[in-house]
């Protein structure tokens, strides 16, 4: 028969074939080969490594304390995810905050500014008089109507002079 690079790898790395389960295999086997293997090739290697006086009670040990930190492995996960979680949720919440935050005032400034101008009467500024400076009145909308106002007739405008002519 001789060497064969294929059997003798399967042989020395046996996490090679679990990798590539042949699909001849029955499912209860592949389930083993899948579950197991991995576990009873890591706790095996630790058999041989530590030698102990009786082999099937470590190996039982072992295979116990893989279940408990499989376990332990298994709930910080679900932890750190849940912790993920509730961070995206919170960052979320505080993004949605800011954005509405930030449309509220921007309506809140649309408003007021439209309300500015409606209610806002014309003022114009005129020159006091007696040099003391700007005098700021108000005018009704009403007197700036030009239609409201009578159009001055030609004998209202013209002096006694230019009458005669």
């Amino acid at each position: 028969m001789g060497f064969t690079m294929k059997n003798d790898c399967r042989t020395l790395y046996p996490h090679t074939m679990l990798e590539r389960v042949s699909p001849s295999y029955g499912p209860e086997s592949q389930y083993l080969i899948m579950n197991l293997g991995p576990v009873l090739r890591d706790c095996i290697a630790d058999v041989v490594k530590k030698r102990p006086k009786d082999p099937i009670e470590h190996l039982a040990h072992c295979l116990h304390r893989h279940a408990e930190v499989a376990e332990l492995l298994l709930r910080e996960k679900l932890e750190a995810e849940s912790l993920q979680d509730a961070d995206r949720a919170r960052q979320q919440y505080l993004e949605e905050g800011k954005i509405n935050e930030t449309s509220l005032m921007e309506a809140s400034v649309s408003e007021n500014q439209e309300t500015d101008l409606l209610s806002a009467e014309p003022k114009f500024s005129t020159s006091d008089l007696s040099g003391r400076g700007e005098v700021e009145t108000t005018i009704n909308p009403d007197e700036m109507n030009v239609d409201n106002v009578s159009e001055p007739s030609m004998k209202d405008g013209l002096s006694e002079d230019e009458g005669d002519h």
